[in-house]
């Protein structure tokens, strides 16, 4: 009977997974309970944006209680079942490389025209890791991928843009703190926007590695780690007024109650199915973020 636990994918450097969480089970229509919350934010861009990932592990991919992945057959099924519709695939995949590459493509002095194509490659390189994950194709390696991207800005610039693409989960949250503040009616400058990434990078990390005797496979790894982000995102709030305006911060502090209080509710919920159904060793995950 496989149990699972599935956290942070891998991007091209590991350590960004402390910051966004992914999930690694979409539950079926089938299974017991299975509603909105499970389907609002079942994978992060940090997950769909890993083009490095080991090719018989695909990104996100389910685990197995002793830290092996699953069969392959199980990992391409629960690929497939995330992207069902090439369409879907690919607007989710556009509008996540939009939203976390756009300020790092800008902070690395590129033209109009490099960004544009910039995106576009990594749109079609990540499309093309999701569609290896279940069918099973060949992948890019670190090496491939960095010589197509010096066929369009350079090598000089590669090197720019690995270094920055290291705190790519900065980005991306910059921007999705952005796009909130903007719909919360205080949206962010210019120089706020920079000034925001700058902070979460430059933010000391608070986490800490989980007991060594911590069962992987449990609620209470599940807990840890959403602890673990609770305590990350109390600490950026209180950095918040650095850059943003006390109606931003409060603004921010909604943002990140909303989640905490949506993990919370997650959990529990994974409790409840897990007691009422002990026979059938539904997968856990840790909940990562809701679009609010």
């Amino acid at each position: 009977m496989n149990r699972a636990v599935a956290i942070a994918a891998s991007l091209a450097v590991p350590a960004l997974a402390a910051f966004i969480f992914g999930i690694g089970h979409r539950p079926s229509d089938s299974e017991p309970g299975v509603g909105d919350a499970e389907r609002a934010r079942e994978i992060s861009p940090l997950e769909s944006a890993s083009l490095t990932s080991e090719p018989n592990e695909p990104t996100g991919s389910p685990r197995t209680g002793s830290g092996g992945s699953l069969d392959e057959s199980a990992a391409r099924s629960a690929m497939r079942s995330r992207y069902t519709d090439a369409e879907d695939a690919r607007d989710r995949i556009t509008r996540e490389v939009e939203e976390s590459y756009s300020l790092l493509l800008k902070h690395l002095g590129l033209s109009s025209r490099e960004q544009d194509a910039v995106r576009a490659l990594l749109i079609e390189m990540q499309i093309a890791a999701v569609r290896a994950g279940y069918e099973g194709g060949p992948t890019l390696d670190e090496q491939e991928r960095s010589s197509k991207l010096a066929d369009v800005i350079g090598d000089t610039k590669v090197q720019q843009f690995l270094a920055l693409e290291r705190d790519i989960a900065k980005y991306w949250e910059a921007a999705t703190i952005g796009s909130v503040l903007g719909r919360d009616g205080v949206p962010l400058t210019d120089t706020q926007r920079d000034g925001l990434v700058k902070m979460l990078v430059d933010f000391r990390d608070y986490s800490t590695a989980p007991p060594s005797d911590l069962d992987r496979d449990s609620i209470e790894f599940v807990e840890f780690e959403v602890a673990q982000r609770n305590e990350y995102e109390r600490h950026v709030v209180e950095l918040a007024p650095s850059v943003l305006s006390s109606r931003q911060v409060t603004s921010l502090f909604e943002l990140y109650q909303y989640q905490s209080e949506w993990r919370a509710a997650e959990i529990e919920r994974q409790k409840q199915l897990r007691i009422q159904n002990p026979t059938l060793g539904l997968p856990l995950f840790v909940p990562a973020w809701k679009e609010r």
